[in-house]
């Protein structure tokens, strides 16, 4: 143990993964023992912080993924007080608080600085110091600029956009590593330098979903019952997701380039988009 507790701060765009690789950094360590009926200690506590996220939401959330959620209405203070017995009472060494951004969310500058401030103590109590993990979108950075003694606690990892021109191997790579593992060919005339920017483009750049539009089309392959996949599978499957006509989907049309994947289309007579 130490007299202060260090933590992470994982920030990208919503769809980058985030959640996912905090997750599985803590499975990479199966040592570290999560909260559960059988076991008494809780060396990593995840918990989504709560809309809005008060000091007194955010105090009944963490007291909830400890195992020990209050049935009564309580004032704050008593809850953080809760918070640090608990935490110590299970041994726990980190907190993984998701959607951090909304920490931030308060609209008094008061109610912003307790919701920050109070998290932030966990890490310098001195019977039990707690790190921190932290993840959330780009306005996260905002909160941590914020605070020079939290900011010089945590070590900071930016989740880039993904492109075509940045990551061309590690995508191709991925995507030939679900065929094989779907025990499915590309089809021949399928041109991966045209499909997988239309693919990149389709996810907003976003890694996590990204991966969740390869798998899609795997899947209307082999929903298919197909032996290769086609640049039509990927079509079909993102019209299915949006509902979109196909001069708005980024895997037919020729300007693909030109669309918004990031809004709904509407198909309404007058063509307005929503």
């Amino acid at each position: 143990m130490r007299g202060e507790a260090q933590g992470i701060a994982v920030i990208g765009a919503s769809g980058s993964g985030k959640s996912t690789i905090v997750e599985r950094l803590l499975s990479r360590h199966p040592g570290l023992q999560r909260p559960g009926q059988s076991n008494e200690i809780a060396e990593t506590v995840e918990l989504l912080i709560p809309s809005p996220a008060t000091l007194k939401h955010v105090g009944l959330t963490m007291l909830t993924a400890l195992g020990y959620p209050l049935k009564r209405d309580r004032p704050s203070a008593y809850i953080w007080d809760q918070v640090r017995h608990f935490l110590k009472l299970r041994k726990t060494l980190f907190i993984h608080l998701d959607e951090a951004q909304d920490l931030y969310g308060a609209t008094r500058a008061i109610r912003q600085d307790s919701a920050v401030n109070t998290p932030k103590t966990l890490m310098n109590q001195k019977d039990w110091p707690v790190g921190l993990i932290l993840s959330g979108t780009p306005e996260l950075a905002r909160l941590i600029n914020s605070d020079v003694q939290l900011m010089r606690r945590l070590y900071v990892v930016i989740l880039p956009a993904v492109s075509w021109a940045t990551h061309p191997k590690e995508i191709t790579i991925i995507f030939q590593g679900y065929l094989a593992e779907a025990r499915l060919e590309a089809d021949g005339d399928l041109d991966l330098k045209d499909f997988l920017p239309r693919l990149i483009h389709a996810g907003m750049n976003q890694f996590g979903i990204i991966l969740n539009l390869l798998l899609d089309g795997v899947e209307e392959a082999l929903r298919a019952k197909d032996c290769t996949v086609t640049i039509r599978h990927y079509a079909e499957a993102y019209r299915r997701k949006v509902s979109c006509p196909p001069s708005l989907n980024p895997f037919l049309a020729a300007d693909w380039r030109a669309i918004a994947p990031s809004r709904i289309h509407d198909l309404s007579p007058d063509g307005d988009d929503i």
